[in-house]
C-alpha cells in the first residue's frame, strides 16, 4: 500500500514538472522545479533517505537499534569473560581446600602409625607412616606449582 501511493505520489509529481516545463513563465519553472528537486532529494528511497534534514526516522530507529545490540553484546562478552575468571579462581580453591584436607588427613595417619609403630614395632606401620610421608610430599609439591 505505501508503495502504491508512493509511486502514485512520484507519477503527480513527475506531471507537475512536466506541466511546469511546458510553462513559457521562468520565474514559475525555477520556483516548481527548485521545490520538486529539493523534494527528490529528501526522498530518494522510501523509509531510508538522506537529505536536507538528515536521516529519516527509519534510519535513525534502525541505526539506534544496531548501537544498543552491540552496546548489549559487548556488555555480554565482558560478563562472560569476568564469570570465567571467577569460575577458575574458584576452581583453584577448591582444589587447594581437597589438597589440603589430604595432607591433614595423611597427617593424621602418620600420627597415629608412629604412636602404634612406637608401641607395638611392627613393619606394617613404618610403610604406613612412609606411605602417608610420600602422599604429603607430593601434594606439597601440587601445591607449590
Amino acid at each position: 500500500m505505501h508503495l502504491q501511493l508512493y509511486q502514485s505520489l512520484w507519477d503527480f509529481a513527475h506531471k507537475i514538472e512536466n506541466s511546469v516545463l511546458c510553462t513559457k513563465d521562468a520565474d514559475v519553472q525555477k520556483m516548481y522545479l527548485g521545490e520538486f528537486h529539493s523534494m527528490r532529494e529528501e526522498s530518494v528511497t522510501p523509509g531510508i533517505s538522506v537529505g536536507r534534514k538528515g536521516l529519516s526516522l527509519r534510519a535513525k530507529l534502525a541505526a539506534t537499534l544496531l548501537l544498543i545490540s552491540v552496546i548489549m553484546a559487548v556488555i555480554g562478552i565482558m560478563g562472560q569473560l569476568a564469570l570465567s575468571q571467577s569460575v577458575e579462581r574458584l576452581d583453584e580453591m577448591v582444589e587447594t581446600t581437597i589438597i589440603g584436607n589430604t595432607i591433614i588427613e595423611d597427617l593424621d595417619t602418620v600420627i597415629n602409625s608412629t604412636d602404634k609403630y612406637l608401641q607395638e614395632r611392627t613393619e606394617e606401620h613404618k610403610n604406613a607412616v612412609a606411605e602417608a610421608l610420600d602422599r604429603i610430599s607430593g601434594n606439597l609439591e601440587k601445591l607449590a606449582e
